[in-house]
């Protein structure tokens, strides 16, 4: 059987696991065994090698194909040959703009302003989908909401620490709106009983100081993290879905996270919401979250097992097959 997709997988190939990179890693190994799809198999490992792929490889790999599907990274070239579905994880680029990065505000923001205009249209939440249609007036019938799965960690590595602690797992970027979280950290008096850590990527913006931080971290880390502390919180100001959310709550673990639409698609009854631009409030929350009764972790957990990344796949499958029918 010839394959009619190509799905471009180079965001699963970087040493790296934000949530991009997760997306891409899980829809591409359940994917890449259907004889319907290819995988673009392009390195990209370094900017300049994305930067080529993104101009070259993959666009002249791509001819071959009825479909190309863009995961992450938008597509760069004109929109001609192929059916384009272009999953649009977050609107940050156009929200949030001075939170991005350079590369994306200068280079991938242009390019998705294109692929907007022209593909088929993934999301990961209805909250998107409707941001969405609203700054660009799309219509739903381009845009096919998929939710993002929750990935089984293996078993965990013993995490140490030396008081009980807050987590924040995600790249350490201006949108995580980590600065007003320390702040209202050590005014909280919680400091006094415990430590916030701050689990991800250094990427962009200044420094985060005064907390521990962790980079790099495993599978096997991360469960131990979430196994070892006593809440996750996420005072993002903007996100498409929230990976972290869902990791936490399958974990059992209580949750605080900003009051925005997709927190509250995504986290439901299971969460202790605060306005992330009011230091006091996410200081309540912080209290709240810790100080709280044992609530229901099997409810948590239940919550999140609706979030699958087999469910994601056949739904990647089913919207292939209807483009193309």
């Amino acid at each position: 059987m010839t394959a009619d997709v190509l799905f471009d997988d180079r965001s699963a190939r970087v040493d790296r696991t934000t949530g991009w990179e997760r997306v891409t890693r899980e829809l591409a190994t359940r994917l890449g065994d259907d004889p319907r799809v290819s995988l673009s198999s392009a390195p990209a490992r370094s900017v300049a090698g994305r930067l080529a792929s993104d101009v070259a490889l993959v666009p002249l790999k791509a001819r071959k194909f009825r479909i190309v599907h863009y995961p992450s990274y938008p597509p760069t070239w004109k929109l001609r040959r192929n059916l384009v579905i272009f999953t649009l994880n977050d609107l940050t680029w156009w929200e949030h703009p001075e939170t991005s990065s350079r590369l994306g505000r200068w280079w991938y923001r242009p390019w998705a302003d294109r692929a907007i205009g022209r593909a088929h249209l993934t999301v990961p939440t209805n909250a998107t989908a409707s941001a969405l249609a609203e700054r660009f007036g799309i219509n739903h019938d381009r845009m096919t909401v998929i939710p993002w799965g929750v990935t089984t960690l293996p078993p965990a590595v013993p995490f140490e620490a030396p008081r009980p602690f807050i987590v924040f797992v995600g790249s350490r970027e201006p949108r995580k709106n980590l600065e007003r979280l320390v702040r209202a950290f050590e005014t909280s008096a919680l400091s006094d009983e415990f430590d916030l850590v701050l689990v991800g990527r250094e990427a962009w913006g200044p420094p985060v100081r005064g907390v521990r931080t962790i980079s790099g971290a495993s599978d096997e880390v991360m469960s131990g993290i979430y196994s070892a502390a006593v809440a996750l919180v996420m005072p993002s100001l903007h996100e498409g879905f929230g990976l972290p959310l869902v990791e936490a709550l399958v974990a059992g673990l209580p949750v605080a996270c900003s009051d925005i639409p997709v927190f509250r698609e995504v986290a439901g009854p299971h969460a202790t919401y605060f306005d992330p631009l009011d230091e006091c409030d996410i200081a309540r929350a912080l209290h709240e979250v810790v100080r709280a009764p044992p609530t229901d972790e099997a409810a948590r957990r239940a919550w999140a097992s609706r979030f699958s990344w087999d469910a994601a796949a056949r739904s990647c499958l089913e919207l292939y097959e209807r483009l193309l029918a």
